[in-house]
């Protein structure tokens, strides 16, 4: 067991502190995970008229292309941005350049992540309710409850994968599907601090370790705006600013000192009748 074991936890479980141990899958559990795949695609395929809006990946495709939400433009411009990102990372990492032109490189590349991340987001959203997203995350937890011991006893901590979903809310399972989904998936969570552009800006002082860019010692956003530690705009006094430069509070109101408009009419002065 120890060969396969990636990591130990610590957890609370009803009151108690426990050690759970994560083991990588053994080819007979990927193996099974797999046909516990193929059986979930095949099942929900057959159910698909009776469940509301549950596509296939290539159905969904259609549909969001037909609606406009994610064309053939769309996905071509996703594409072109990825290649845009590599030409630039290249020219980065062969360097013999200006430092400020290398500098503007790094920035360019991190607004385009952005922008991908902004339409991968987009995308996404609509995939979770496809055929084959359901499948993937019924083959996940087959997985977890497959790969999850008590450290003490070397027992399966879940009975079973209905086990598995009785407790999927509870804090140590998210913890424990956070993780197998980083192994399983490639998801690194100091990804950020691995990208070239990243390295580049931290290692000549334009960014912390926080991933925070800086400028003469001051925190700045994408454009070069000066901000504060929440990413709030603000001027060479630190106070909050809108994009036009415009004060604001932290509603992001105008701070205006008000006058009296012109023009107003006066109020007349009721007279009181006298008595005879």
């Amino acid at each position: 067991m120890d060969k396969n074991k990636i990591k130990t936890i610590e957890t609370i479980y009803n009151g108690d502190k426990i050690k759970l141990d994560l083991l990588y899958p053994t080819n007979k559990i990927l193996s099974d995970a797999t046909r516990q795949y193929n059986i979930k695609i095949a099942q929900l395929l057959r159910n698909s008229s009776n469940m509301d809006g549950l596509l296939t990946r290539s159905q969904l495709n259609k549909y969001l292309d037909g609606l406009g939400v994610w064309t053939a433009v769309d996905q071509n411009n996703f594409i072109m941005k990825q290649l845009e990102i590599r030409e630039l990372e290249k020219t980065l990492m062969q360097g013999g350049i200006e430092l400020i032109e290398a500098k503007s490189i790094a920035i360019k590349m991190k607004i385009l992540r952005r922008d991908l991340m902004q339409m991968h987001m987009r995308r996404s959203e609509f995939d979770a309710s496809t055929i084959e997203s359901v499948a993937e995350e019924h083959k996940l937890h087959y997985i977890i409850s497959r790969c999850t011991f008590e450290h003490e006893t070397d027992k399966l901590f879940f009975l079973n994968m209905e086990d598995y979903k009785d407790q999927m809310n509870e804090p140590y399972t998210i913890d424990i599907t956070i993780y197998f989904s980083s192994i399983l998936y490639g998801y690194d969570e100091n990804i950020m601090n691995k990208l070239t552009e990243n390295q580049f800006l931290m290692k000549y002082n334009f960014m912390d370790k926080d991933g925070n860019l800086i400028e003469n010692g001051k925190f700045i956003d994408l454009l070069g705006r000066q901000i504060n530690s929440r990413g709030q705009l603000i001027n060479n006094k630190g106070q909050l600013i809108d994009a036009q430069g415009n004060r604001v509070d932290e509603d992001g109101n105008f701070i205006i000192k008000q006058k009296p408009f012109k023009g107003i009419p006066k109020k007349k002065k009721n007279r009181i009748g006298q008595k005879r």
